[in-house]
């Protein structure tokens, strides 16, 4: 290891030269700056820590639209149930609230079960990522957070759905 100031490639050579006039039978193979070293040794941490955040994207991405379907299929469910209730005088509003809170609870529950889960996973997790402690408060919150508002996001297309039900087709139907 030579300390250098400025740039250690135009360094290099010298340092061989140098190593080669002391002892001609000492092999010097993979010359490189200390910065080459660590982006050599740390690439497989990058790529580790790169596979995590787009598997975790993916799955984000996933929870997402399985959330979304779900909404929308249970809210077509109760489009008979919905009308209904119209027919019986609940407002536009009280149906998208049917549909909104709904929506919310899955969220909820669903966030409670997955941080409940994720702190074995965390644990295991915590060995391989640097600067990230199992109780890091950051991802504890903003997760759960945004599966809720993406909930309600869901929500919002099936709830509009719902509160456009006309009670005399649904009453027709039967």
């Amino acid at each position: 290891m030579v300390r250098t100031v400025g740039d250690p490639e135009s360094y290099s050579q010298a340092v061989v030269d140098q190593i080669r006039n002391e002892n001609s039978q000492q092999p010097v193979y993979d010359v490189r700056s200390m910065d080459e070293w660590l982006k050599r040794t740390l690439q497989s941490r990058s790529l580790l820590t790169g596979t995590v955040a787009l598997f975790s994207g993916a799955s984000l991405l996933l929870a997402c639209l399985g959330l979304y379907g779900v909404v929308s299929y249970t809210a077509d469910l109760r489009l008979r149930e919905f009308g209904i209730r119209m027919a019986l005088g609940a407002d536009k509003g009280h149906v998208r609230g049917l549909v909104l809170r709904h929506a919310g609870k899955l969220a909820l529950s669903g966030s409670a079960i997955g941080l409940a889960l994720s702190w074995p996973v965390g644990r295991a997790l915590q060995s391989l990522l640097f600067g990230i402690t199992n109780g890091d408060a950051v991802s504890w919150a903003v997760a759960p957070g945004l599966l809720i508002l993406v909930a309600l996001l869901a929500g919002f297309g099936p709830a509009g759905k719902a509160a456009r039900t006309d009670p005399a087709v649904t009453l027709r139907a039967e």
